[in-house]
């Protein structure tokens, strides 16, 4: 049976990728229904607000949904929202066996309505932890949402091979190649919000948006599914951008542009953030707390050597994405970070190495 069972959450845990470009603020979920070794149901959550994964498969499953296991990456939900409980579907549908990967952080689910008791009354065997890191490593700004009350912070670095990210001149497009720089796009799908600072406004002028008619047709992405553009915030302690930037073409709804600023007399703009710490820069610090009041659950730094130099030291990064072009740019060219210097290598902070890829012809790195 245990093997059985890791086949199918396996197989849940393929499903819930279909949401990771759209499901922000919530969690990625799959689940699978199962009766007599025969797959009846399969659902993923898609957006917030759409029907959960367990909804979409016990509809699939019709009423051969009786006497079924149901395997989930997520403790099912108990509580309404914009979406009615699944436990309560499960139960009605007579589901015989409920196998899920982790609890939900999210306090409404296992402090408030014990959807794992309401299972258990019902006569449904519950139970729990298989895949159980593969199913956290699938939501890290949501998990770091509910039980560290802040967003989970990336920062993406493009660099050449002796570290340097743009000519004494400024000039830094492109230094990796097209599929390195459309792997962004996907990274920047799955954020949030980016931030970037004005020095990068200024000289590059870019749009930080998420380009999805240039996306190809192999990428994970449900076509049928409109991709959110990130919300952008502009950390410019002056407040000098002004509304004729590139970036500002893009702006939506949902994907709106702020300047985080320590500007005393701009306070009162009106997508402005007025956020000062004591050297009158933007306090990176209550920037990731308004992120946080947001409702923003990962967060994407794309910025110069000076922002993101500010970020490594604040110790705020939870995780690098560093692309590494097959180049040399010299001695006179611009360091991949700002940060001083240290007097032994024992200060040295070491990071633990999750994966390294070829992307086209440039290396990925992720480090932690």
């Amino acid at each position: 049976m245990y093997e059985q069972d890791k086949k199918y959450m396996h197989r849940a845990l393929q499903l819930a990728l279909r949401g990771q470009y759209t499901t922000r603020p919530n969690p990625l979920v799959g689940a699978v229904l199962v009766k007599n070794n025969q797959i009846i149901g399969e659902g993923a959550h898609l957006q917030a607000g759409e029907p959960h994964a367990e909804i979409y498969a016990l509809k699939q499953a019709g009423e051969n949904a009786k006497g079924s296991t149901c395997y989930v990456t997520l403790e099912p939900c108990s509580h309404w929202g914009r979406t009615g409980p699944c436990v309560d579907a499960l139960i009605q549908a007579g589901v015989a066996r409920v196998v899920f990967s982790m609890r939900d952080p999210n306090p409404k689910v296992h402090y408030q309505n014990q959807g794992i008791e309401r299972l258990k009354a019902a006569g449904i065997l519950v139970e729990q932890g298989l895949f159980e890191a593969e199913s956290r490593a699938l939501n890290p700004g949501f998990i770091s949402y509910m039980e560290r009350r802040r967003p989970y912070v990336r920062a993406k670095i493009a660099a050449s091979l002796d570290g340097k990210t743009a000519l004494s001149n400024g000039q830094s497009q492109w230094i990796t190649g097209k599929a390195a720089r459309q792997d962004v796009q996907y990274l920047r799908a799955r954020s949030s919000v980016i931030i970037t600072g004005w020095g990068t406004i200024k000289l590059d002028n870019p749009s930080l948006n998420i380009r999805q008619k240039d996306w190809p047709e192999n990428c994970l992405l449900d076509k049928s599914l409109a991709i959110k553009q990130p919300a952008r915030i502009i950390c410019d302690s002056k407040y000098q951008s002004s509304k004729d930037l590139k970036i500002y073409e893009t702006e939506t709804q949902e994907g709106k542009i702020w300047i985080a600023h320590a500007n005393f007399y701009k306070k009162s703009e009106p997508q402005g953030i007025y956020l000062p710490n004591q050297n009158n820069q933007v306090d990176l610090f209550k920037l990731l707390d308004w992120c946080y009041e947001q409702n923003f659950t990962d967060v994407l730094i794309e910025a110069g050597n000076i922002l993101t130099g500010a970020w490594v030291q604040s110790g705020l990064i939870d995780e690098y994405w560093i692309y590494l072009a097959p180049c040399f740019l010299g001695s006179g060219a611009r360091d991949m970070l700002k940060i001083p210097a240290l007097e032994d290598l024992n200060q040295a902070k070491r990071f633990s190495l999750q994966s390294s890829e070829l992307i086209g012809q440039d290396l990925r790195l992720i480090v932690k």
